[in-house]
Parts: C-alpha cells; sequence; structure tokens
C-alpha cells in the first residue's frame, strides 16, 4: 500500500503566503466539515474573519454520496457585497465551489482555494497531488 502524502500546517502557511492574498478578501467561507480547519488557519494567518457553510457532496473516504451537491443548512451570516474566499480541503471536480458560488451569489466578488487540486478547478491552489493526501491537522 502507497504511502499517503502528509502536508504540515507549516507548508500549507508558506504555500498561502506566496499567494499574496493579504488585504483582498473581507470574508473567509470554508466549506463542510473538511474545509473548516484549513479555512481557520488561512484565516488566522491572513487576519480575516471566518464563516462556515455546510454543502456536502461527498462522505469521509471522499466518495460521491449524491449526484451534486447540496447546501445541508441555510446560510445564517451576512456576505453580500463582501469580497469571498472560499476554502475547502481538496478540489476534484470542482462542484462543491459551483454549488457554494450559486448560493452566494450576493457577494461582490468570489475566489476559490484549496489545499489541494487534482485538476486546477479552484482560482488558487496550495499543492497538486496526484496522489492521496493526508493533513496533519486530521
Amino acid at each position: 500500500m502507497k504511502e499517503k502524502k502528509i502536508i504540515k500546517e507549516k507548508e500549507l502557511i508558506e504555500k498561502l503566503n506566496k499567494l499574496g492574498l493579504k488585504g483582498k478578501f473581507d470574508l473567509i467561507i470554508g466549506i463542510g466539515s473538511q474545509g473548516k480547519i484549513p479555512a481557520e488557519l488561512i484565516g488566522k494567518e491572513l487576519g480575516i474573519e471566518v464563516k462556515f457553510i455546510e454543502i456536502n457532496f461527498r462522505n469521509e473516504k471522499n466518495q460521491i454520496q449524491r449526484e451534486k451537491p447540496l447546501l445541508m443548512k441555510k446560510i445564517g451570516f451576512g456576505y453580500e457585497n463582501k469580497k469571498i474566499l472560499l476554502v475547502d480541503d481538496f478540489c476534484n471536480s470542482g462542484k462543491t465551489f459551483e454549488k457554494a458560488g450559486k448560493e452566494l451569489s450576493k457577494a461582490g466578488l468570489i475566489k476559490t482555494l484549496a489545499v489541494n487540486c487534482r485538476n486546477k478547478k479552484a482560482d488558487y491552489c496550495l499543492f497538486e497531488y496526484q496522489e492521496c493526501i493526508q493533513f496533519d491537522w486530521k
């Protein structure tokens, strides 16, 4: 069995800082349960408020469990006209980011950031590993 690549918090912060995102966003929104920790880490580093939305598409084993992503809980915070950075741990198809963008359509600007991307379907990708990965904060 092939070992998973481990992404450490320090590596995430180093890659993030190379993007030059400080001062570009008003709000960070983490997606689902897996996007919460990276959103918090990124929000802390950039000094930006963090909120969360519950969109569900895959289970904890990264297996698709629905035909399309579903908003599980109504958005309960103001985001209208704000510059938003949507954060998730992983982007494969881009469908979760698409769903979030539709739900947040009244935002002033939306950009997406995935900690790991296999297909560049996010505006910002910190890592582009094709193999399985594991985060040191899980």
